[in-house]
């Protein structure tokens, strides 16, 4: 009797620690709510904190999240959508912060003529845009 105690005792053991594993779902369904209020409503279904900075976030987008039990991720992507942010999940604290966008190269063709001041035309002289690194040898 006391061996089928202990199993019963350390089975419940188990399921209290792994508890917090198997609660992170989340149901949230709301409509057309700003992302600070959606925001307000993951922090009281679950207490959850958001760290970012007020101007890496439109907190006055509206947004609609449908999620029925679904991943803490799934619901933060859904309030995150079209915005140019990332997050992680730390503990209970979702960090937000500003998408990294590589820069943008311009690409302009060019086109003309090289000569000598004969007229002939140069083969292979090198072509450089002005105050940039940028340079082409024609051909």
């Amino acid at each position: 009797m006391t061996k089928n105690l202990k199993v019963i005792f350390l089975t419940l053991t188990f399921y209290c620690l792994c508890s917090p594993l198997f609660s992170q779902n989340i149901t949230l369904n709301v409509n057309n709510i700003t992302v600070k209020d959606a925001i307000e409503s993951l922090k009281e279904k679950r207490d959850y904190s958001f760290v970012f900075e007020v101007g890496d976030l439109n907190t006055r987008k509206r947004v609609s999240v449908s999620a029925t039990n679904l991943p803490v991720e799934n619901v933060i992507k859904q309030i995150l959508a079209g915005q140019n942010v990332n997050y992680r999940v730390v503990g209970k604290t979702i960090v937000i912060t500003k998408e990294e966008q590589a820069p943008v190269e311009q690409v302009r063709k060019v086109e003309g003529i090289v000569s000598s001041p004969n007229g002939e035309l140069v083969i292979g002289a090198t072509v450089a845009v002005k105050n940039s690194s940028n340079a082409t040898m024609t051909d």
